[in-house]
C-alpha cells in the first residue's frame, strides 16, 4: 500500500498522470492490429493514444529466420506519454517495448529468433506463425508507472485468494471491487452492496430444518477470485453449494472446491452443517438461502442425487472446463474495465495468447485450463494424451474451417470425459466447476425431468443456476424466517453470514426451463443485458 502511494506521489509530483483511484485490470493489454510478417511488410500504419500515427516494417530473413520489426514514429507525437507495445510474432515469446512521446521523429527496432519455429517437426508452429504473423498490443494506461500502479492493485484485489481471512486493504480491494465492477450498473446490478454487520447471527440461529434437499446456498468471498468470477459473468455470487439430508446423517452442503488457503478438503465433498458453517465463517464467506419450489423438492430425488456424489466423490475441481460455461460466445462474455469507460477489455485475440502461454506452462496437467477442452471440441480429446492448444487450433482451421473463438464457444457436452484425479489418484471422470456440479447433482436428482433432462450442466454459470426458476419466492422478501428478516431487513434473502450485504442480482428466479438453455447467452458489464430468451 505504501508502494502504491509512494509511486502515485512521484507521478503527481513530475507531473505523470497516474490517477488515485483503485484501478486493477486496467494494464490489460489491447490488440491493435497485426502484419503478415511471413513476408516483408513495408509501412503499415497504427495508432495509439500518445502516436496518432505510426508505421511497423517487418523483415523475415529466409536463413536464419530472424525476425526484424521496425516501429517509425513521426514527429507530432503527443508528449508526456508513452505507449507500451506487446509485440508476439505467432507463437514465440513476446517482447514488451516502451516508446515515450517526444516531438521529433524516432525509431525502434526489435528482432525475433524464429529458427526453433521453423526447425520444429510441428507443421503448427510454421502455419500458426504464417497465419497470425505479427500481433501488437498496447497497454493503454499511458505511462509506465500507470501500468505498475494497476499491477499492484490488481495484486492487492487477489492475494486475498491466499489468506484465511480476508481483512484491511485486502478486504477492501475485492469491497470496492464488487461496487465499481460487478454494480457499476446499480439499475441492472443493484443494490450496491454495503457493509453488513450482522455477521453470523442467521447462521448461529436459523433453524436447520428451514433448509431442504436440493435448496441452493450461493457464496461470495471477499477474496479478490470470487469478485473477479462475478465480473466476468455478471453476478453477486463467486461460489455455488447444494444442501442435501443424508439418511441418518443429518444435513449436509456438497460442493466442488479446492483445497487452499482456507478450506481444508479438496474436490467433490459433502460436508456436514455444522462444520461447513464454521469453515465458512472462519474463511468470511457471505451466503445467501436460496429455497426450492415445492414442486421441485417433490422431485427431488434423494437417492440418485448421493448416487451421483458416490460416484464423483473426491474428483478435483473443474480446472478443465472453468471457462468454458462462461465463454458462450466469442467476444460477448469478455468483461471490461469501467475507468477505461469499457473501452479496456479482455479481448479474443489476449485470450487465444494466454491460452498458448497457459498450456506452454502446464502442458498435459491436468490442471490445464484449455488443452482437454479445446481437444474434445476438434475430436482429438484422448485418455492417454491430448494435443496442445495449438495443435487444436491448428487442426479446428485447417479441418473444421473454426477459428480459436468458434471452438472456444462451442457448447461443453455433459458426455466429455477429462483426465483428473480423484482422491489424488488418477481417474477419467467429469469435470465439474461448483455450479456445474450443483446443476449434475439437480440432474441425477431429476429436477429437470420436465425438459427431458436436455440442458448441459457444463454450460451452467452462476448466474444461469440462480436465475432458473426453480425457486419458492413465498419464502423469499417477508416470508422468510423472522431471524433473517430481522438482521438484514431489505434483502430478498436469507443472508446466513457476511460482511457484506448480498443480494443476488440479477434476475433470480427469473427464468423458465427450456431445452439446451444456457448455451448462447452474451453478456458483458455494466449491464450484463442478455438476450432474449437467453
Amino acid at each position: 500500500h505504501s508502494l502504491r502511494d509512494d509511486l502515485a506521489a512521484h507521478a503527481k509530483a513530475h507531473g505523470i498522470a497516474a490517477d488515485a483511484d483503485f484501478l486493477p485490470f486496467e494494464f490489460l493489454p489491447q490488440y491493435i492490429g497485426g502484419l503478415d510478417a511471413a513476408t516483408s511488410q513495408q509501412n503499415q500504419s497504427f495508432s495509439t493514444k500518445c502516436f496518432p500515427t505510426f508505421y511497423v516494417s517487418t523483415s523475415l530473413d529466409a536463413t536464419t529466420h530472424m525476425l526484424t520489426a521496425t516501429i517509425n514514429v513521426p514527429a507530432g507525437a503527443f508528449t508526456g506519454c508513452s505507449s507500451q507495445f506487446m509485440l508476439a510474432p505467432g507463437n514465440s515469446d513476446v517482447a514488451l517495448h516502451i516508446l515515450e512521446g517526444k516531438a521529433v521523429p524516432q525509431s525502434k527496432v526489435v528482432t525475433f529468433d524464429l529458427s526453433k519455429v521453423y526447425a520444429s517437426a510441428d507443421p503448427a508452429e510454421v502455419w500458426y506463425f504464417q497465419t497470425r504473423g505479427l500481433k501488437i498490443y498496447e497497454l493503454q494506461t499511458g505511462n509506465v508507472i500507470a501500468s505498475v500502479l494497476s499491477v499492484i492493485d490488481t495484486v492487492v484485489l487477489l492475494v486475498g485468494f491466499a489468506i484465511k481471512a480476508p481483512s484491511g486493504m485486502v478486504f477492501d480491494a475485492s469491497y470496492e471491487f464488487v461496487r465499481n465492477f460487478v454494480q457499476a450498473d446499480p439499475t441492472r446490478m443493484g443494490p450496491k452492496t454495503t457493509i453488513r454487520t450482522a455477521g453470523n447471527v442467521v447462521a448461529r440461529n436459523l433453524d436447520p430444518n428451514t433448509i431442504n434437499s436440493g435448496d441452493l446456498l450461493m457464496l461470495l468471498r471477499p477474496d479478490g477470485l470470487d469478485p473477479m468470477i462475478g465480473w466476468g459473468e455478471g453476478s453477486m455470487a463467486g461460489h455455488s453449494t447444494v444442501a442435501v439430508r443424508i439418511p441418518n446423517q443429518g444435513l449436509h452442503v456438497c460442493e466442488s472446491t479446492t483445497t487452499d488457503a482456507y478450506w481444508p478438503n479438496n474436490g467433490i465433498q459433502c460436508t456436514p452443517w455444522a462444520e461447513w458453517l464454521q469453515l465458512c465463517e472462519d474463511s468470511i464467506q457471505n451466503v445467501v438461502h436460496v429455497p426450492l419450489k415445492p414442486e421441485y423438492l417433490a422431485k427431488f430425488n434423494t437417492t440418485a442425487a448421493l448416487a451421483f456424489f458416490e460416484a464423483h466423490k473426491a474428483v478435483d475441481y473443474g480446472y478443465q472446463t472453468f471457462l468454458f460455461g462462461w465463454l458462450d460466445t466469442a467476444t460477448g462474455n469478455l468483461p471490461c474495465t469501467p475507468h477505461s469507460n469499457y473501452t479496456i477489455c479482455l479481448g479474443a485475440e489476449l485470450v487465444e495468447k494466454i491460452a498458448l502461454f497457459l498450456d506452454g506452462l502446464f502442458e498435459s496437467n491436468h490442471e490445464n485450463f484449455f488443452r482437454q477442452a479445446l481437444a474434445h471440441r476438434v475430436g482429438l480429446w484422448s485418455p492417454a494424451n491430448s494435443p496442445s492448444v495449438l495443435d487444436s487450433i491448428y487442426h479446428g482451421a485447417t479441418v473444421q474451417n473454426k477459428n480459436f473463438g468458434d471452438l472456444y464457444q462451442m457448447p461443453e457436452q455433459d458426455s466429455y470425459l477429462y483426465n483428473t484425479t480423484q482422491a489424488g489418484a488418477s481417474v477419467v471422470s467429469k469435470s465439474m466447476v461448483c455450479c456445474v456440479f450443483v446443476c449434475n447433482m439437480w440432474k441425477a436428482a431429476g429436477i429437470f425431468s420436465e425438459i427431458g433432462n436436455q440442458l448441459q450442466c457444463g454450460e451452467q454459470t452462476l448466474w444461469d443456476i440462480y436465475s432458473m426458476a426453480l425457486f419458492d419466492s413465498s419464502k423469499m422478501g417477508e416470508g422468510r424466517p423472522q431471524v433473517c428478516k430481522d438482521a438484514d431487513p431489505t434483502n430478498p434473502l436469507c443472508q446466513l453470514m457476511g460482511n457484506m450485504t448480498m443480494v443476488l442480482v440479477p434476475d433470480v428466479n427469473t427464468r423458465p426451463l427450456y431445452p439446451n438453455m444456457g448455451e448462447k447467452c452474451a453478456a458483458t458489464c455494466p449491464a450484463y443485458n442478455r438476450p432474449a430468451g437467453c
